[in-house]
């Protein structure tokens, strides 16, 4: 699967510009059609697929925090 791009097959020369072999290109561009012979389709070797995104796990609600004691009413002297 190319999807649209290209690869050089070998280096070659244009008057004001050197392609390398393996440079890409995506279709539509100029020099595919100047030179059409000087290119192939990408070929992917390995293909990857994402998987899916996993869902996030619902969370379950912190419980209330608990009253703190009441400082005592008793004084010390």
């Amino acid at each position: 699967m190319s999807d649209g791009i290209f690869v050089c097959r070998e280096t070659f020369q244009t008057t004001d510009l050197t392609v390398i072999k393996g440079t890409t290109f995506r279709e539509g561009h100029p020099l595919l059609t100047r030179f059409p012979e000087a290119f192939q389709p990408l070929v992917v070797d390995y293909e990857y697929e994402a998987p899916p995104p996993v869902p996030p796990k619902a969370q379950e609600p912190r419980p209330a925090p608990k009253p703190r004691a009441a400082p005592s009413a008793s004084k010390s002297r």
